[in-house]
């Protein structure tokens, strides 16, 4: 692995703990952003940034011996990538639980956060929940993937003749 990764994630870690102190210490920079975006926490995009730098340092830990090159730009993006999955997975999760309700949900900021912390990290994750509401908008009333519909169930075969004669009512 070469060795610039690891400084870079580090910068990474070190820039969102300076954030963090800052943030907590300092109520005039606090105050300068909105509390929220709509009902989505300012501080999201801080979690899911943490979470794809987490997430970068298990990557360079594991592998760092058995190095693969094609994973030296994606190591000092996953803090972003993180920061935009985590958001837009928290956007995802407030319409889902809007639509699943059938009306406005609560708006704890403790839920978002820790979603946009768990999507930043895995990226998978971001990716399954994408294509399952995916699934439930694009293709409603269980339609196939053509936009037709699937077809009816067939009824069950008729029971197998036995030695002992038809079945009993």
């Amino acid at each position: 692995m070469p060795g610039w990764v690891f400084w870079v994630a580090l910068g990474w870690l070190l820039l969102l703990l300076a954030l963090f102190v800052v943030w907590v210490t300092a109520p005039g920079f606090r105050h300068a952003f909105p509390h929220s975006y709509g009902h989505i926490p300012v501080e999201v995009p801080w979690f899911g940034a943490v979470g794809g730098c987490l997430v970068s340092f298990g990557g360079i830990f594991r592998y760092n011996r058995q190095w693969n090159p094609a994973y030296e730009y994606w190591h000092p993006v996953r803090p972003l990538i993180g920061m935009f999955t985590g958001g837009i997975a928290c956007v995802l999760l407030l319409a889902l639980l809007r639509a699943a309700s059938g009306h406005n949900v609560g708006n704890d900021p403790s839920v978002y956060d820790a979603a946009a912390f768990v999507f930043g990290f895995a990226e998978s994750a971001f990716r399954q929940l994408v294509k399952a509401l995916t699934d439930v908008f694009v293709k409603p009333g269980g339609s196939s993937a053509r936009g037709q519909a699937p077809p009816p169930p067939t009824a069950p075969p008729p029971p197998a003749p036995t030695l002992s004669g038809p079945p009993s009512p």
